[in-house]
């Protein structure tokens, strides 16, 4: 026999009362629903509390014997079940009150784990959604058991999707990217609305909603995979390196490390292209990061970047130090 709580046993006898007199409105049933499936245990006890409630109302409503010569209302068992009757009756908050207590007596008397109480075909409780707000911003919402760590630095925002499933919206924010892990999958997106649901011990199932969001393995950043509006992808990579050359579920070839820019400062994308190179971009004169610009690069060309930029800023470039600069022509 399991150990009950009085606890959660108090909350499921004030729930089933209010939702028996048909109480709830549709917040209150939200916040029935969210309590339902934040433990295993509150819809166990939900469910006795029910069950008590059916019996104390079918003791509430049973006809009593016939009486006899012998006056059986002086007795204490019929002078109960008048009162019973009348606490039926009586409408209001000090009706509900008495019921809830009556209800919690008759769940703390039944054992927690006695199948008679229990329905026959009760059904399942889907797990609620939950939805919060982060520091940035952003939105969160989780489902199926969704849990989550969350880490901001003014460099980075990072998720760690422990559990379940995760819908982000995520606050604009182009200096720090919105990195979701879920095992040894990211996903990384910088304002947009996405998912990640957690697939086995290191994987991580995408699906993009709004905007782009790149994804990697492990620490296969330069071999990530831009995804857009409507694209899913799902990878659960080994807990140790493949050294075998064809992978068994390989990345979509094409339209792999790619960085789409509108309307964006230069200062800005090179920002982007120094998080994930370790080639590092270097803008020698304030002026060309001052300026716009748009187009679609790959994720690992630093170089073919910096010369894109020369170009449309009428710039050129050098080489100092294993570093790509970018300067104004002398």
């Amino acid at each position: 026999m399991t150990s009950s709580d009085p606890g959660i046993e108090q909350a499921a006898a004030h729930w089933a009362v209010r939702a028996s007199h048909g109480e709830l409105d549709g917040e209150q049933q939200a916040a029935l629903d969210l309590w339902l499936a934040r433990d295993r245990r509150h819809r166990g006890a939900y469910l006795r509390a029910r069950a008590g409630l059916k019996i104390l109302d079918r003791a509430l409503t049973a006809e009593p014997p016939r009486q006899s010569h012998v006056n059986d209302n002086d007795k204490p068992g019929w002078r109960d079940a008048g009162l019973f009757r009348r606490l039926r009756g009586q409408g209001g908050a000090g009706g509900a009150v008495l019921m809830a207590g009556l209800a919690l007596c008759l769940l703390l008397v039944i054992p927690a784990g006695l199948p008679s109480i229990m329905p026959v075909r009760a059904p399942a409780m889907p797990d609620a959604a939950e939805t919060m707000k982060l520091a940035d911003g952003s939105v969160v919402t989780l489902r199926d058991g969704g849990r989550i760590q969350v880490s901001m630095s003014d460099q980075t925002r990072r998720i760690v999707l422990l559990s379940g499933e995760a819908s982000f919206k995520v606050a604009k924010d182009q200096a720090r990217p919105f990195v979701v892990q879920s095992g040894s999958v990211y996903a990384q997106a910088t304002g947009t609305r996405y998912s990640v649901r957690r697939q086995g011990e290191s994987g991580g199932a995408i699906a993009v909603a709004e905007g782009s969001v790149l994804v990697w393995a492990r620490d296969e950043r330069e071999q990530a995979v831009l995804l857009r509006a409507g694209d899913k992808l799902a990878l659960e990579p080994t807990l140790a390196p493949q050294r075998t050359v064809a992978a068994e579920r390989p990345l979509p070839p094409p339209a792999i490390a790619k960085i789409s820019l509108d309307d964006v400062p230069i200062a800005s994308a090179v920002a982007r292209f120094n998080r994930i190179n370790s080639t590092q971009i270097v803008i020698a004169d304030p002026a060309i990061g001052d300026l716009r610009i748009v187009g679609l690069f790959r994720a690992n060309d630093p170089e073919g970047f910096a010369e894109a930029v020369a170009q449309f800023a009428d710039a050129e470039v050098a080489h100092e130090k294993g570093r790509i600069v970018i300067k104004m022509k002398s």
